[in-house]
């Protein structure tokens, strides 16, 4: 150990009890010399250790070069191992090809046992695949935050719903920290087409489940009902964000496409890439015609609309023009003699005067849009749709089961 001045040496012939504190401080000592001494051999790209997890990039450009490489690479952790009476264990090592293709594998050798060739490595939590496409990751990140939260979406009974201001806090503190763990590494692929599908698939599945939404209706309308960041944009703001910390201005950069000094600027940025996303999408019409602005939307702190307001804004929902559209129904007229639409069954439908025409009045001639955006009067809206929801709901469910 160099210290100012002097250098200090001590000969170890024990080792150190696992779980001391001490423990990792003596390793960090110990595998320095290790990797200092890899450094020096100027074979190896790229040396990285984490406690005793030792990945080592090699270059070459041919087979006869990777596996002279390796070989010494090898020889080196062994007489090093030896010395200090450790043994690798070569059941657990693998290498992978990060770039080229060959007729022949090449052959590695430890401890004289072949080491393997994976196709996809997982270290530090992050599976990483032969040419880092970071499909698998995503894959698996995905399938684990989904099951987590659905997880989460069987704790409430059927007519209860959570709040959608605990369903974001779940989205956040659960959800993206699952998918968006180690995002600054892979955040780039997030721009691609499939896992930028998979991403928003995995969150549509699990806002379904949440707010009550029918299957039918897409991610771009619920990321925006719900007020939550399209997942694909969650982890380029996460690993952009990472990077402005580290003062990596270029890689930020490349994430977000434009130079962002601070939080709020990348947040603005995002908040521009999602905003023309909503604008150009081909779903979820009905609800940019009544929600289109992202930052008004997300300044309506008090909107927690409840699974029938989700399906009267999405249109998707228990209304007999719906029904019919999808087949769940021989005729998309209502009960009342009309076609059953979304405004002719929360507002105009006489068999259902009974129960909401103390709400309906409250609301009569007033633009759905401005009823959303006022907080009063978005509460009676909720309180209507919930009605209707449970009413609607129930004798659809009771004409099935008498038809």
């Amino acid at each position: 150990m160099c210290c100012p001045g002097e250098q200090i040496s001590k000969q170890i012939t024990k080792g150190c009890p696992q779980g001391s504190i001490c423990g990792p401080i003596f390793w960090d000592i110990t595998m320095g010399e290790l990797l200092q001494g890899l450094d020096n051999m100027n074979i190896s790209a790229v040396n990285i250790a984490y406690a005793d997890d030792l990945l080592v990039l090699i270059a070459g450009n041919s087979r006869p070069e990777l596996e002279q490489k390796a070989q010494n690479i090898n020889t080196q952790l062994l007489n090093w191992c030896n010395t200090r009476k450790l043994k690798i264990s070569s059941e657990k090592s693998t290498y992978l090809i990060m770039k080229g293709s060959f007729k022949r594998d090449p052959t590695i050798r430890l401890n004289d046992k072949t080491v393997r060739r994976s196709k996809s490595v997982r270290y530090l939590g992050i599976t990483i695949s032969e040419r880092l496409q970071y499909r698998e990751h995503i894959e698996q990140v995905c399938s684990r935050a989904k099951t987590t939260m659905h997880m989460l979406s069987r704790l409430p009974q059927r007519d209860y719903r959570f709040p959608l201001h605990i369903i974001r806090g779940y989205m956040t503190a659960i959800m993206t920290s699952i998918v968006g763990y180690g995002s600054s590494v892979w955040a780039e692929k997030a721009k691609q087409i499939k896992p930028r599908n998979k991403l928003n698939s995995t969150q549509r599945g699990v806002l379904v489940a949440l707010t009550g939404a029918t299957r039918t209706t897409s991610a771009d309308a619920l990321q925006v009902i719900a007020g939550v960041l399209p997942m694909d944009l969650e982890v380029l703001k996460r690993a952009a964000e990472y990077w402005l910390r580290k003062g990596e201005i270029g890689k930020m950069d490349a994430l977000i496409n434009m130079r962002a000094n601070s939080k709020v600027q990348i947040r603005n940025r995002i908040h521009d890439m999602w905003q023309t996303r909503w604008d150009d999408s081909e779903k979820g019409r009905r609800v940019h015609h009544l929600l289109p602005n992202i930052e008004e939307r997300l300044q309506m702190k008090y909107f927690s609309p409840s699974p029938g307001l989700v399906h009267y804004i999405t249109g998707h929902g228990p209304y007999t023009e719906y029904l019919y559209n999808h087949g769940l129904s021989e005729t998309n007229i209502c009960n009342c003699g009309e076609t059953g639409t979304p405004e002719h069954v929360m507002f105009h439908c006489t068999a259902l005067q009974g129960v909401t025409a103390q709400q309906r009045l409250a609301l009569a001639e007033a633009d759905i849009r401005n009823i959303l955006h006022d907080e009063t009067s978005n509460k009676i809206l909720n309180g209507l749709a919930r009605i209707i929801h449970t009413t609607t709901i129930n004798g659809y469910l009771q004409s099935r089961i008498t038809g």
